[in-house]
């Protein structure tokens, strides 16, 4: 991105030796004449930057042809003593600040809409594997969760909030003008320019109904003026855990808890029982009836006598899974590119290599990657222009899978008790080996576990055992050309084709796990294909101070997607992962789908004297996803935008440097996700094929088709400010925008009788509404001449609430922890309401339903009418996960030849419902672990506290039960990036014929402070947690050089 140079004249060429050395001094006026104070001067390819003084001075470093930038305005030094340098329009270099938008690219100054952007210096140094992480962060209103920190995954992206429910929140990604249909993780974030963020319908409309969830523009480099250059970078490091795991009690403590639970456990159930008869029954039944391992050499009704642990030290302590499924894993990342450009022609061609090891074993990532790019100017009237790029992925996941799965590490380690060790051991304490001298893992075939301990199962056996590979090979291109028809017409045409092949194999072993006797091999092969074309029409006119830009345009869009699955048992010789290594056949399935959609568009900006603006837009989509009496969809937008600060009353104001209001207001459209089933087609009847039926073919109803169906539409309101103040050492934005999102696309109950398996049918029902409020604040905190300090500080709200309810459940929907209805957030929580401890017995207590009528469990506490059933509990709105407040706060640092920076993001409000802590607060583990906040339990009447007593019969209590207990606050702040640099003199790298030498050391999820250790408020967008694959934290070391 350039700004326009207001304040400097081209220089005389004098004629001086092209290689001599010195200090270049000059003077910087404004436009009046006036010296422009605090203007930074930088030498083009470097880190170096000098301010001008309060009189407009400077002197910086430079020799007779280097390259100056003076507010992103580049030119040439033919002067060691430049002068003042006054405005003289005929003589300027004009390179207007520009921003990416659909369909091309427009002034920043002329722009109504809402734009975000993310520069290539934002993420050349960063080690990242997916571009999308580029976001979290850097721009206003982007709101990110987690997902899988599976190395090169990416992030879940929501642009100013959910945009659907039943349809998809993903924001539509187009790469160098063109909707991109492949997956971003076979994308080289070093091949990126800039990605830029539309966020309102003045932005986005000419995307119609593809542009409900907001647009990322991705540009990628292109060869630039200048002598042609090599750039190589690399970036090394590790990579371990970034968030650590839930605390969790010991050996000793856990088998004293679970003797307490079955000694309290005894007392309630057993009439009349002593405490001494409790007392002999939980140290009899302790290890026999319950936990099933003795890790002391001592007989099991010993181990725990009276509530005392026996003081007998353990035979083994070897009981620290996480240890032996993690490991500290490698990043590694190199990038080499050519580019250049002629008076003609532009080039660029990149190669990349990146490998991660992830820090949980047989969790790796590895892209090779290359991409080319030649724009060419053939002649006057006609350019063209070719980008190629090609990757090859290769992951293992074998540890990726989500939820409670047994070959879930993360579900499996943190759930296990720790008294259970992977491997076996025998009554001597001594670890067992097989007759190769390998360590027999302990799956519970010789010894026992508890019941809650995942008996028959060893998820690191599992692991090293099985394998999940996948491969994708992609190949993404664009083609365009320009012809100018005649002065200020253009017609421009794109092409882009996008088509990943994906393998997926899945080994299960035959040793133990789910295909344990047999073993099995599932294939799966998807490809995908995506075809765009656009033809547009450019006309660019000024009469006067009148200045119009006209497009009209057409868009195709074909998808297609081929999917064929496999699975075969009976392994005939171990590693070879084909099927024809595999026997017997268990299933086959396969289907492809075609999406086609068709638009016409067209966008009028009109602006006078660049002072006052507007902007018009239409897009008429039809999509092959609806019967065709209700394909065709409308979407538009209008804005309109003033200039202030060109205005007599502001122009030569000290204080005033930029000043825009904008509004915009249009309606974009969302049909993403409805095709996400195979071979669905909304308007259709549809039936399965191959069903079994006693052994006979079969065919079924599997769907009622509803030709009614049609796009969710987006009315979007949105009015900002965009300021500059103080010579620029102020700026930024504020917005404020509303969003109502009507015909949602529900599930509508059928009868049964209409044999439908899902008894459902999709409707257009329902109206949403999100609006919020979002602040950029950028400041020039120190401007001197050896040490600067940029800081930049973004904030962002979001509120969300249903407006219309669908027909016949305009009471609510309940939708796991969510209950949905009018008035309230898609996102609020409803659940029972936990009232506490009772003092007297160590009861939990919940708020009781005025509904339901008093029986054994009510109780009154202070005053309170509390129940002990969780079946009475209140059932009432609990919070919500949106947070109050999020975004990001980013310092920027030059010291000489040093720079540093750090990001932090922060969010402040919302909750999170914690079910991964919750499972460790069971009142009755039977081999599953516990949280230390377990040892707070009540123990004695009088007690205060908030952990109910460990007793087996106080099942209330447990994370079983769904209850406002388990609600966290959300707030957190996380170092998300830290940066340190040097930048060696230019004179100094001169002699290695170098024009840029940089050294760097970065961290990435460096650490984050939340509410609970373990907790990952930012999982998910809903505000629940799982066992997923928790984000990574690299430290690296990074060189950049040029030559």
């Amino acid at each position: 991105m350039k700004k326009k140079l207001t304040s400097l004249s081209l220089l005389a060429y004098l004629g001086l030796g092209a290689v001599a050395l010195g200090q270049t001094k000059g003077i910087i006026n404004d436009e009046n004449g006036f010296p422009e104070a605090d203007v930074g001067v930088t030498i083009k390819g470097t880190n170096k930057i000098v301010f001008t003084d309060e009189n407009g001075n400077f002197d910086i470093d430079a020799k007779i042809g280097d390259v100056l930038e003076i507010n992103g305005v580049e030119f040439i030094v033919v002067s060691h003593d430049l002068g003042v340098l006054r405005p003289k329009k005929s003589e300027m270099v004009e390179l207007e600040e520009t921003v990416v938008t659909a369909f091309g690219v427009q002034k920043k100054e002329t722009v109504v809409g809402s734009v975000g952007t993310i520069k290539a210096k934002d993420i050349e140094n960063r080690p990242l594997t997916n571009v999308q992480k580029a976001l979290d962060g850097t721009v206003a209103g982007v709101l990110v969760s987690t997902g899988s920190g599976q190395p090169g995954s990416g992030l879940n992206v929501q642009i100013r909030g959910v945009s659907s429910f039943n349809l998809s929140s993903t924001p539509l990604y187009v790469v160098d003008g063109v909707i991109f249909t492949g997956n971003l993780q076979d994308l080289n974030p070093n091949d990126i320019e800039s990605l830029t963020v539309l966020k309102d319908a003045a932005s986005t409309s000419l995307y119609g109904s593809s542009a409900s969830n907001g647009v990322v523009m991705i540009t990628t480099k292109k060869g630039k003026k200048g002598k042609p250059s090599f750039r190589f970078s690399s970036n090394t490091g590790v990579v371990t855990r970034g968030i650590p795991e839930y605390n969790r009690v010991g050996a000793g403590e856990y088998y004293v808890a679970t003797w307490e639970s079955m000694r309290n456990g005894y007392l309630s159930s057993v009439a009349g029982a002593t405490l001494e008869e409790a007392n002999i029954y939980a140290s009899t039944a302790l290890i026999t009836d319950n936990l099933k391992n003795n890790i002391y050499d001592i007989a099991d009704n010993q181990v725990v006598v009276d509530g005392r642990l026996t003081n007998l030290p353990m035979l083994y302590n070897d009981f620290d899974w996480q240890d032996y499924i993690s490991r500290t894993g490698t990043f590694q990342k190199y990038d080499l590119d050519y580019s250049g450009a002629t008076d003609n022609t532009s080039y660029f061609a990149g190669f990349g290599y990146n490998k991660e090891t992830g820090y949980v074993i047989k969790s790796d990532f590895e892209r090779y990657s290359a991409r080319t790019s030649v724009d060419t100017q053939v002649v006057d009237w006609l350019k063209l222009g070719a980008n190629l790029q090609g990757s090859l992925v290769k992951s293992n996941q074998a540890n990726s899978s989500g939820g409670s799965s047994y070959v879930n590490p993360f579900f499996f380690t943190r759930a296990m008790g720790p008294i259970y060790s992977p491997f076996l051991y025998d009554a001597n304490g001594q670890r067992v080996y097989d007759e190769q001298g390998n360590p027999v893992y302990d799956g519970n075939v010789s010894r026992g576990r508890g019941a809650n301990a995942s008996s028959g199962r060893n998820v690191l056996q599992e692991t090293l055992l099985n394998n999940q590979f996948q491969t994708t090979n992609s190949i993404n291109s664009r083609f365009n050309a320009e012809f100018k028809l005649f002065s200020g017409l253009t017609f421009t045409t794109n092409l882009g084709y996008d088509v990943r092949n994906y393998n997926f194999k899945f080994y299960g072993n035959k040793v133990i796990g789910d295909a344990a006797g047999t073993a099995a091999l599932d294939i799966i092969n998807y490809r995908y294909q995506g075809i765009t074309w656009n033809q547009i029409l450019n006309y660019q006119k000024t009469f006067g101070q009148h200045n119009f830009n006209v497009i009209v345009g057409h868009e195709s869009f074909d998808y297609k997607t081929d999917y064929l699955r496999v699975r075969k048992t009976g392994e005939t010789v171990s590693g070879i992962y084909e099927l024809s290594n595999f026997l017997t056949p268990t299933s086959a399935t396969g289907y492809n789908d075609v999406i086609r959609k068709e638009g016409y568009f067209a966008r009028l900006n009109y602006d006078f004297s660049n002072k006052y603006l507007l902007s018009t837009s239409i897009r008429q989509d039809i999509s092959s996803r609806f019967s065709p009496q209700n394909n065709k969809g409308i979407f538009w937008s209008a804005g309109v935008g003033w200039n202030l600060h060109k205005e007599d009353f502001l122009k030569g104001s000290s204080v005033v440097n930029e000043l825009k209001l904008r509004a915009s207001y249009g309606q974009v459209g969302n049909d993403g996700g409805i095709s996400e089933n195979p071979g669905y087609q909304v308007d259709l009847d549809l039936y399965s094929l191959g069903y079994n039926n006693a052994g006979e073919s079969g065919v079924f109803l599997s769907q009622l088709g509803n030709s009614d169906l049609t796009w969710e539409s987006k009315n979007q309101l949105d009015i900002g400010v965009d300021f500059s103040l103080f010579k620029r050492r102020i700026s930024g934005s504020v917005e404020y925008y509303l969003q109502d999102v009507d015909n949602m696309i529900f599930a509508v109950p059928v009868p049964n009788s209409a044999g439908v398996p899902d008894n459902s049918i999709y409707r257009n029902l329902g109206k949403m509404r999100n609006q919020g409020i979002e602040v950029t604040l950028n400041l020039g905190v120190v401007r001197g001449e050896k040490f600067s300090w940029d800081l930049s500080v973004l904030a962002s709200t979001i509120k969300n609430e249903m407006i219309r309810m669908p027909k016949g459940k305009e009471d609510a929907i309940i939708n796991g922890t969510k209950r949905i209805a009018e008035g309230r957030s898609l996102y609020e929580f409803y659940l029972r309401q936990w009232y506490g401890v009772d003092p007297r017995d160590g009861a939990a207590l919940f708020i009781q339903d005025s509904d339901k009528e008093d029986d054994a469990s009510t109780r009154v506490v202070n005053g309170v009418k509390v129940t002990t059933n969780q079946n009475n509990a209140l059932m009432d709105y609990s919070g919500s996960s949106i947070p109050d407040v999020f975004g990001s706060i980013i310092n920027s640092f030059k010291l000489g030849n040093f720079d540093a920076s750090f990001m932090l993001t922060y969010q402040l409000g919302g909750k999170v419902y914690d079910s991964n802590y919750a499972s460790l607060m069971g009142t009755y583990p039977q081999g599953q672990a516990l949280h230390t906040d377990m040892l707070k339990a009540w123990k004695n009447p009088g007690d205060i506290t908030d952990v109910p007593i460990m007793s087996t019969q106080n099942v209330n209590a447990t994370g079983v039960s769904l209850n406002s207990r388990w609600l966290t606050k959300a707030d957190y702040l996380s170092i998300r990036n830290v940066q340190i640099g040097y930048n060696f003199n230019k004179k100094t790298i001169e002699v290695a014929g170098l024009t840029n030498l940089r050294v760097y050391a970065s961290g990435e999820n460096l650490y984050a402070w939340t509410a609970r250790e373990g907790l990952e408020p930012v999982q998910s967008f809903n505000g629940t947690s799982s066992s997923r694959y928790t984000p990574s934290r690299t430290i690296s070391l990074g060189l950049n050089v040029s030559f």
